[in-house]
């Protein structure tokens, strides 16, 4: 199973999402990894350039499944952002963070965009790509 197969179970099971959103779900993780990979593989970008439009390109990715949700669903997505958002943050200022997530939440790896591109480190590389297990993780 792929990382972004994983990365929409996980959030088909967490959010309780339809058929029909976790298709849609699928091919804006899918659409997220394919345009985080081109600008990791961009060798005329600096890193720190690609390191903006990858955040960019998760928030932008978060708010489109975020306009797929339900307003029950809405909020334990609006949560499992946020958690991600704290343990990224968390790895930035060096500070060790908990192997083991809290009870009924995934690790920030399946959370959407958090699928680290090839050839870039883990602790700098955006969600998504939600993610997914490609998504990409910026930098907060």
């Amino acid at each position: 199973m792929s990382n972004i197969d994983e990365q929409v179970k996980i959030l088909s099971d967490q959010l309780n999402l339809t058929p029909d959103q976790q298709s849609k779900v699928k091919n804006i993780l899918v659409d997220q990894h394919q345009q985080a990979m081109n600008l990791v593989q961009d060798s005329s970008m600096p890193r720190e350039q690609k390191m903006d439009k990858i955040h960019s390109l998760r928030e932008t990715t978060i708010g489109k499944v975020r306009q797929l949700l339900n307003a029950e669903q809405k909020p334990k997505f609006d949560q499992m952002v946020s958690q991600q958002n704290e343990r990224l943050r968390q790895r930035q200022e060096g500070a060790p963070s908990s192997s083991t997530p809290p009870s009924g939440n995934p690790p920030s790896s399946t959370m959407p965009g958090n699928n680290p591109p090839s050839g870039t480190s883990p602790s700098t590389t955006p969600p998504g790509s939600t993610a997914p297990p490609s998504p990409v993780k910026p930098p907060q």
